[in-house]
Formats: C-alpha cells, structure tokens, sequence
C-alpha cells in the first residue's frame, strides 16, 4: 500500500494480515477536495478560532470553476469536508486548553 513501507507490508503479510488494495483514482473526488482547499482559504477567524465557511465562499467558487458534480451535491461536500476540519480544530483546541 502507498503509504507503507516495504518492511511494513512485509511485516503485516507475514502476520497474516491483507493490505487492502488502493483506492481508484476519482476525478471527482480529487475535484472536491482541491475545490476545497482553494476554499479553505477564504476561512475566516475570530480570535484564532476558525469559522465555517460560508455559502458565499462557494458560490465565488463555483462561478469561476466547473463543478465536476451538481452544485447541491458539491455544496454537501465541501461543507461535510469543513464540518470534519471544525471537529478536529476543537478537538486541539479543546486538548490544548485542558493541558494548561
């Protein structure tokens, strides 16, 4: 697998594990999170806390680019994509704030 060194794969076959077999490449996919990052960086924040990307960012988006699926669909996306980089910022912030 990419991400695995030959002494890894090696390790986890003689375990008996299967290493799965990548993943097809997708032009959507691959559309919709590079959309995303072009996205991301309209973020905007409030004392160092990031906000969730507003409509309005997409739509600039989306009149300058094709959209490689409908736009609700693509829409779902990118706010399920923010929605998860939200999760994982409060999760530091959160880990930070109880170290202190």
């Amino acid at each position: 697998y990419a991400s695995k060194t030959p002494h890894e794969i090696e390790q986890i076959k003689f375990l008996g594990g299967r290493i799965p077999d990548p993943p097809e490449y997708s032009y959507a996919a691959d559309s919709i999170l590079s959309a995303f990052s072009t996205i991301c960086r309209s973020r905007r924040y409030e004392q160092s806390i990031p906000l969730s990307l507003d409509q309005q960012a997409i739509n600039v988006y989306a009149e300058h680019n094709d959209l490689p699926v409908a736009a609700h669909i693509f829409n779902d996306c990118i706010f399920a994509l923010d929605n998860l980089f939200l999760e994982e910022c409060h999760k530091k912030i959160s880990t930070k704030s109880k170290g202190k």
